[in-house]
């Protein structure tokens, strides 16, 4: 190639990487096409997070209250559906 280089950007830290995919674990909770919709929205919320230009303490506290919105959405779609099928 003509060695261009293409600046991605410094490297995420491990820490982030880890609390951007968390919202997956809302998949325990409710699954099926409902839930992988909630648990994928909220990783690409988060990782639109993780790419913006902001300092790594500005970006921890807006993914983890995604994380805390999508498990609050899964624990709503959970008992509203164990309530209606009587479980």
């Amino acid at each position: 190639m003509n060695r261009t280089k293409y600046p991605t950007g410094p490297p995420t830290p491990r820490g982030l990487q880890t609390l951007a995919l968390l919202p997956l674990l809302g998949l325990l909770l409710v699954q099926g096409v409902v839930g992988f919709f909630v648990a994928f929205g909220g990783v690409a919320v988060n990782m639109g997070i993780v790419s913006q230009d902001r300092p790594r303490s500005a970006k921890v506290w807006p993914m983890t209250g995604t994380l805390v919105v999508v498990v609050a959405i899964d624990v709503v779609i959970a008992v509203a559906a164990s309530s209606v099928l009587g479980t």
